[in-house]
């Protein structure tokens, strides 16, 4: 998973995020890029489609292939079903 709990003994849990999470379509946050992204779902697509947009326009080599092969709609699902379940 994109992340790991840590049970402390007194009931908290401590999250550990590692550098460059990988949320789909080569797009990769850090932890406070993570934490910031909008609580608004409208928001929220569009600045993951920004983010998306802007990874395959700027870096079109290998590893890059998701440009080609998923529409925008493709990718919010991959984008928002990773950032579902690898960080909750």
């Amino acid at each position: 998973m994109g992340c790991k709990g840590v049970r402390y003994p007194h009931g908290r849990t401590h999250y550990y995020f590692p550098d460059g999470f990988q949320v789909g379509g080569g797009v990769s946050l850090t932890r406070s890029q993570l934490l910031a992204l909008p609580q608004d779902p409208q928001r929220l697509e569009a600045e993951l489609l920004r983010l998306w947009n802007q990874e395959h326009l700027e870096a079109p080599g290998p590893g890059h292939s998701d440009a080609n092969e998923y529409s925008d709609q493709d990718m919010l699902w991959i984008m928002g079903e990773r950032l579902h379940t690898d960080t909750t």
